[in-house]
């Protein structure tokens, strides 16, 4: 009996030695511990676990997984669902603790080895800022505190934040804005210096008063508003936005009261009989201010009245007793006359100028273009290509024949043999090429000649026979 017992011990002891055996083999129980989840595949006790057994304990491995199957990753490294081996991110990649994939780094950080790091602050960025880097040390910022302006960074270093430049008579507690360190915008200038005028390329100045073409708008020193009409270089005053008084207009435009008016040649002049002719009549209310104006039609220029009449003259006129009038009946047939003194525009031609309210003829050694109010002393730069002027003519004239200008500070010059002018005076061709212009015409004359005379006896053959002849003879 304690023979049999003895057998039956045996064989217990084999089949738990043997199973162990088995469950050492399959990784469920390694020898001296059960290494379960997050258990360190580092430990001498969990060496033999399968999963550390399927690594080289060293890529990525932060412990091994549910009994011991699979590996959980360290950041930088995953695991996808097909393996049970920690693998690396790709290159512009990153990954967390025990992660199944790998993604892009968000907005704000850069890839640092497969791992995500934030970008490094910039000193100064406005408290929301974004950021951008692509390593430690190349942040970008979005936006800079409100006071201080930012300066991008070279290749490879980061964007700097920097105070405004302070303004010279700013008052101490004043606020900045900038974009720049000549762009500086300040809030409040001080009490000795109040007047603020606001760069326009430059930074914002602080004065006692404000300087000329500028009005003062809440302390702050305003451009006047621009005249339409206004010569590039006039100069401007006012005292608001709306009443800017210029010092000379352009060309086309006539200065009124620091007004510039469009007016065409701007010339006037006035009718005590017939009427204005239809292309020179004053058409707007404003030049017919300008010609009474020019008239010396002095306190009637502002009590301009309008008017639609058909018995009153059409247009601009001065009413002997009610004074200035713009008749807007455009179907008026009435008369100037003494009581109803009509305005008309007037235009001069080349070689004469406006003198009071008639054209007069340049003097000897001047000239003039058309409607111009006075005549220009000889200068050969005056007048176009093609053309001369000289001391004893009034007008530009075209160089002679054979004689061509192509500068307008030039004078006429010979053709060379061979050669004549064009016909605008400006430049020489030759001879042989003028011809050509007409030869041309003669050849084809010649053509249709010699084409008649082919048809000619075709033509009296048939008219012969329809008994036509006599008919072609009389023709």
């Amino acid at each position: 009996m304690h023979v049999l017992y003895g057998i039956v011990l045996l064989q217990l002891i084999d089949t738990c030695v043997a199973t162990l055996a088995i469950r050492r083999q399959l990784g469920s129980e390694p020898a001296g511990a059960f290494c379960g989840i997050d258990t360190d595949c580092f430990t001498n006790v969990c060496r033999d676990q399968r999963c550390c057994r399927y690594s080289n304990y060293t890529d990525g491995i932060k412990a091994c997984g549910s009994a011991g199957r699979y590996e959980l990753c360290l950041a930088g490294y995953f695991r996808s669902s097909e393996s049970r081996l920690c693998e690396s991110c790709p290159t512009g990649k990153h990954s967390s603790d025990e992660a199944t994939s790998c993604s892009s780094c968000p907005a704000g950080s850069w890839n640092n080895s497969n791992i995500c790091t934030d970008c490094i602050p910039v000193t100064g960025a406005s408290p929301g800022a974004t950021y951008t880097c692509t390593s430690a040390t190349d942040s970008r910022v979005s936006a800079c505190d409100g006071n201080k302006y930012k300066t991008v960074g070279a290749t490879g270093a980061t964007d700097t934040c920097t105070d405004c430049v302070a303004v010279d008579g700013a008052k101490s507690d004043a606020t900045y804005t900038c974009t720049s360190a000549t762009t500086s915008r300040v809030s409040t200038c001080a009490t000795a210096t109040p007047k603020k005028t606001v760069g326009t390329t430059g930074a914002d100045t602080c004065t006692a008063s404000c300087a000329d073409g500028t009005w003062v708008n809440s302390d702050v020193c305003t451009p006047c508003t621009d005249v339409t009409g206004a010569k590039s270089d006039a100069t401007y005053n006012c005292s608001s936005a709306t009443d800017s008084s210029v010092s000379a207009c352009a060309a086309g435009f006539e200065l009124s009261k620091g007004t510039c008016f469009s007016c065409g040649t701007c010339m006037y002049t006035d009718l005590t009989s017939g009427t204005c002719p239809v292309d020179l009549h004053i058409t707007t209310v404003d030049e017919c201010k300008l010609a009474a104006q020019s008239f010396r039609w002095v306190d009637t220029v502002d009590t301009s009245i309008e008017v639609d009449s058909p018995v009153q003259p059409t247009g601009c006129f001065l009413h002997r007793k009610t004074g200035l009038h713009f008749n807007r009946d455009e179907s008026s047939t009435s008369k100037c006359s003494s009581s109803f003194k009509c305005a008309c525009k007037m235009e001069c031609t080349a070689g004469k100028y406006q003198s009071g309210r008639i054209c007069t003829k340049c003097k000897v050694g001047t000239f003039s273009t058309a409607n111009q109010k006075n005549c220009t002393a000889y200068d050969e730069k005056a007048c176009l290509i093609g053309m001369y002027a000289t001391n004893t003519a009034s007008v530009c004239e075209l160089c002679a024949a054979n004689e061509f200008n192509n500068r307008v500070d030039g004078t006429c010059v010979a053709c060379q043999a061979n050669q004549t002018s064009s016909v605008d005076r400006t430049k020489c061709i030759s001879i042989s090429a003028a011809e050509d212009g007409i030869s041309v015409w003669v050849w084809v004359g010649i053509a249709a000649g010699f084409v008649f005379l082919a048809f000619l006896p075709f033509l009296v053959w048939y008219c012969n026979s329809h008994n036509e002849y006599n008919k072609l003879a009389e023709w």
